[in-house]
């Protein structure tokens, strides 16, 4: 089990942001590290805000993301996961403009053209 770690990080332009970063095994069973922008400073107050809004994003980490190897997933149902974990209305590390913008995008350009395609297609490069 993972907990990960928060750390505040500086940009160039605009506030200081809390970044979410842990490891995971890729495909070719090597450790990687990841991070993910969770929320401006001016968004999440503190580190307890934070920490709160990533609780449900550990237990999935820690779940092993089991719903991938399960089965052959498509991309649809690929995305119909991205819009429940990522552009739903309470997540906080997205802007709502950047969430309505993605859905434009799976909307028109991808759900369209690749909604039936399997993941080990794309995952072949």
């Amino acid at each position: 089990m993972q907990n990960g770690s928060v750390i505040r990080a500086e940009r160039q332009r605009g506030p200081d942001v809390w970044e979410f970063r842990w490891r995971e095994t890729g495909a070719d069973g090597k450790r990687k590290h990841r991070r993910m922008v969770l929320g401006s400073v001016e968004q999440l107050t503190d580190e307890a805000a934070v920490r709160q809004a990533i609780s449900a994003l550990r237990l999935e980490l820690n779940r092993g993301g089991g719903w991938l190897k399960t089965r052959s997933t498509t991309l649809s149902d690929l995305v119909s996961h991205y819009r429940e974990r990522e552009l739903d209305p309470d997540t906080v590390w997205k802007t709502h403009s950047t969430k309505v913008t993605y859905e434009g995008y799976l909307n028109k350009w991808i759900l369209p053209r690749w909604s039936a395609s399997t993941l080990e297609r794309w995952s072949s490069g």
